[in-house]
């Protein structure tokens, strides 16, 4: 990053909690100088029947944010000119010269009457799952979004998890702004209109909200299964005329699951690695089967820590596992002995980084990583991707990382694969629940420093029709078939009292 000059722009030595944390962030940088910016606004009229709608919309709905004084003081005779960057939490106001392309607007927070309070109170009114924030240029065009979960039973805590984000957006745009400064594209779901939401309505909808969700923690317990569909992966993702045949595992009774499924074809012989969550231990083993109609099966590997999603891919004739071990912070490549059936440590290949659903990649003559990360709330929000000249090799970090903050595609979901020439990569979309259904995105740049891909198709869990209805997260190719996951959500008392006893 080259060094450049940033202003934020406030209107009093007093400012929201968050934009003081925003501050922090942007301090870490050592490539730049920051300062604050102060600008006197001409007080805002308002109709009586303004004031009074304010009133009532704000009241306890919403959250006040906590006004802190500055920890610099700001400079109050300046020039936009010289600063590279302007950030701006204030609204668009003609005392800002709007011409200046090195301005870029924050959505607006710092008065929570305004429209991004109706904005979030709307999405839980309508049971929109996911709230998308933006920083704009000064044409009013996002240049860099964020989408992230709504909390269906709480604004405040959809609030806080904003605010919570704000520093990431912010680094983010600092880390890309070559790339994007330029470049603006059409954001539907930004605040657009100013029109009132039922503020009771409202209230209704969080309790039902609540309420649902207390009812499926309660009662519900959360049944995962493995199966297989005699389709390619490609045929089956694409597939659209016909509700495929699946062959699922022999359940398991009581707590106890299958999730993750990966799978290798050695001449004749099959391998099919997955997760078993075992409720006792309260984490996930990784076991092994030569067929989906084996009944027999046996751990291949166990860790004091939580294991999942068993990642194989081949290099130089031999079958590497990758599998998920994020409480250990770090990612262990293994080989996998057919002989023995069990796997053989080779090296941990990232450290520090506490990898969700490790995904490999061999393009353009370099192997390519994507995971989300665990730590800061990201394991379902942020994707990273890591690069090497071969999987035994060092992994480097790519420069954009996380390369994506996307509640409903972030998360890798099973095998990339190529259909009609396009490089599809599955991910899953937990912006209702986890594993609600996974997302088809195809790739259209992936470099050391690029990345950008779009949604082409969206898979359901009703596919299924019947057993496994309620969710799948994990898709992978098997020769020309195809493993898949689904989740089935029952509803008993018996799971109440199971949870009453413990």
């Amino acid at each position: 990053m080259e060094k450049f000059k940033i202003g934020i722009l406030v209107s009093s030595d007093k400012v929201p909690a968050y934009i003081n944390r925003s501050i922090a962030i942007l301090q870490n940088f050592k490539e730049i100088q920051l300062s604050a910016l102060k600008i006197n606004l001409p007080k805002e009229t308002k109709t009586i029947s303004d004031r009074i709608s304010n009133y009532i919309f704000r009241s306890p709905l919403l959250l006040k944010p906590e006004n802190i004084k500055l920890k610099f003081n700001p400079i109050e005779d300046f020039e936009l000119a010289k600063f590279d960057f302007i950030f701006s939490f204030i609204n668009k106001n003609s005392s800002i010269d709007e011409n200046n392309t090195n301005i870029f607007y924050i959505q607006n927070f710092s008065n929570l009457t305004n429209i991004f309070s109706n904005f979030i109170a709307s999405k839980i009114y309508n049971n929109e799952s996911n709230i998308v924030i933006s920083i704009y240029n000064s044409h009013g065009q996002a240049v860099l979004s964020h989408r992230l979960k709504t909390c269906l039973q709480s604004y405040t805590k959809t609030y806080q998890s904003i605010l919570s984000d704000l520093p990431f957006l912010i680094s983010d745009f600092l880390k890309r702004y070559d790339t994007i400064s330029h470049k603006a594209y059409s954001d539907e779901h930004s605040v657009q209109s100013d029109s009132r939401i039922p503020l009771l309505k409202t209230y209704l909808n969080q309790i039902k909200n609540l309420l649902l969700l207390r009812y499926e923690n309660l009662f519900g317990l959360t049944i995962w299964n493995v199966g297989k569909i005699n389709m390619s992966l490609s045929e089956f993702a694409f597939n659209d005329n016909s509700v495929p045949h699946i062959d699922w595992l022999e359940s398991i009774k009581g707590s106890n699951f299958h999730a993750d499924p990966f799978g290798t074809i050695d001449k004749e012989e099959e391998f099919i690695l997955y997760e078993y969550y075992d409720s006792k231990k309260k984490k996930g083993i990784i076991k092994i089967k030569s067929s989906i109609n084996d009944k027999s099966d046996q751990i291949i590997l166990e860790k004091p820590y939580h294991l999942s999603y068993p990642f194989l891919f081949q290099f130089e004739g031999e079958c590497y596992c990758l599998p998920e071990q994020c409480q250990s912070n770090q990612l262990d490549l293994y080989k996998l002995d057919k002989s023995s059936r069990s796997l053989k440590f080779c090296k941990t290949i990232i450290k520090d980084v506490a990898a969700v659903d490790p995904t490999m990649l061999f393009y353009q003559d370099k192997w390519w990583l994507f995971c989300t990360d665990s730590n800061n709330k990201g394991a379902d929000l942020r994707l990273n991707i890591y690069y090497a000249d071969n999987p035994i090799n060092d992994w480097f970090s790519h420069s954009l990382n996380p390369i994506k903050t996307d509640i409903s595609s972030a998360r890798p979901a099973g095998t990339p694969f190529y259909h009609e020439g396009k490089l599809i990569r599955p991910s899953q979309d937990s912006s209702k629940s986890y594993g609600g259904r996974i997302i088809l995105n195809e790739i259209i740049q992936l470099s050391t420093n690029e990345f950008q891909e779009i949604e082409l198709k969206q898979l359901n869990p009703d596919i299924f029709e019947g057993q496994y209805p309620d969710g799948i997260h994990t898709i992978s190719s098997f020769g020309n078939c195809t493993l898949i996951d689904g989740k089935r959500i029952e509803y008993k008392f018996k799971h109440f009292l199971k949870r009453l006893l413990r």
